[in-house]
């Protein structure tokens, strides 16, 4: 009951506009050259009740990065979170990353940024997990906190293995991906997890990484495509107690930062509601003229496995065949690769006891006050909007053929399979 109560409130976005910052009127690149001043603990706490950290990832998207941090800014110039605080980690160039801490400065009344740490040269990609593991460790201790929140910011294809984005499989698979992954020219930018100048990282890599930082995280929250995905979000169940992410695109424009960041840091920053953040994202993308694609979902982690019985129950009894084409999918690509984990598996079963038991477990592992989603999604893979019909938040590749094999070796399907 104490999980539930903390999570009430989530609502997660997906297509920032560029807000103009008050009280930071500085381009994002001047603090990380320039400030040199040291930090006066004296205007925080050197404890704080929550520390937010936010790893934004490779360069590729660096300036919808700055106008992320610039909706954090415009926040935090409203001294909304005293007893908490937020460091940012970017890498503006190649070779280079910084370790900026936002604050609110009262003599200013405005946002002030620390340049905490200079990785100058950064010792590597920062989808290498031993690069990963530092930073984050490094970031926490310069920050401490009774407990952590880690916001990951990049692209992603959800579980999907890294090996799928390495030429020499592509060629040797070509007559399996086709065109499967290229987006349609002119479509709006998205984004997605673990790209850094041709690198790309597991969802295995990335939740040893958490674990290796040495930093025990209450939330992680993605930034990122596809990564409300069962199979990545079993993968890292023991890496946060909470997890919010979307099941299709985000807009390359991220989160609306401006809303998102008080709902993390409800009643001066003592506590978070990440129920709250979800319905942040859903309501700014529902108002926006175009792009009206938002979906945000919240997972509890401690109730995954329970899922994963719920399903190989369902399984182990499993009386019909699944028609993947009637199923609620959540990409735009011609042949599908994300479909609805629910309606999957009340597909499988006549059995209504089995698939009550499953969507009672869902609601728990997916409770529905931290499920939203707009009408319908963008997707680049096709450049247009698509309707949402049936939602439940989460999404599984059960049904797809593409890289069967290769889903075959997750350790959602060792758990699931009858």
């Amino acid at each position: 009951m104490e999980k539930r109560q903390k999570i009430r409130g989530l609502a997660l976005g997906l297509l920032c506009a560029a807000f103009a910052l008050s009280g930071c009127e500085r381009s994002e690149e001047e603090p990380l050259a320039s400030a040199n001043r040291t930090v006066d603990l004296q205007q925080r706490p050197q404890a704080a009740r929550q520390t937010l950290l936010m790893y934004f990832c490779g360069t590729d998207l660096y300036s919808y990065y700055k106008n992320n941090l610039s909706d954090v800014a415009k926040a935090l110039s409203r001294n909304i979170l005293p007893l908490g605080r937020i460091v940012a980690f970017t890498q503006p160039a190649a070779g280079e990353g910084y370790v900026v801490e936002y604050r609110y400065d009262e003599a200013a009344s405005a946002c002030e940024r620390d340049t905490l740490i200079r990785y100058t040269p950064l010792p590597g990609r920062t989808t290498d997990p031993a690069v990963m593991e530092r930073i984050l460790g490094d970031m926490a201790a310069a920050a401490p906190a009774e407990r952590f929140g880690l916001h990951l910011a990049s692209h992603a294809k959800g579980w999907l293995p890294a090996s799928i984005e390495n030429s020499s499989w592509l060629r040797s698979n070509a007559r399996r991906t086709d065109d499967l992954w290229r987006k349609i020219p002119g479509a709006a930018e998205t984004r997605w997890f673990g790209h850094d100048r041709g690198r790309y990282m597991d969802i295995s890599e990335l939740a040893a990484a958490i674990d290796g930082s040495g930093v025990r995280f209450d939330y992680l929250l993605f930034d990122a495509c596809f990564m409300s995905s069962v199979e990545a979000l079993y993968d890292l169940r023991r890496a946060a107690d909470y997890i919010v992410a979307s099941p299709c695109e985000v807009m390359a424009h991220g989160f609306p930062y401006d809303t998102v960041i008080p709902s993390l840091f409800a009643d001066d920053g003592a506590r978070y509601d990440l129920a709250a953040a979800c319905r942040n994202v859903y309501e700014y993308y529902n108002a926006v003229d175009s792009y009206k694609s938002g979906c945000a979902t919240l997972t509890v982690c401690d109730e995954l496995e329970g899922l994963a019985t719920a399903l190989h129950d369902i399984n182990a009894g499993a009386t019909k065949a699944v028609d993947a084409t009637t199923l609620q999918s959540y990409d735009g690509m011609e042949t599908h690769q994300f479909y609805d984990l629910e309606e999957y598996a009340l597909a499988l079963t006549a059995d209504d006891a089995r698939g009550q038991a499953f969507v009672q477990q869902m609601e728990r592992c997916f409770p529905p006050e931290g499920r939203f989603h707009t009408a319908q999604f963008f997707s680049v893979y096709n450049n247009r909007m698509n309707d949402i019909r049936y939602y439940s938040g989460v999404t599984t590749y059960a049904p797809a053929e593409t890289y069967r094999n290769e889903w075959q070796q997750t350790a959602w399907y060792a758990a699931t399979k009858r």
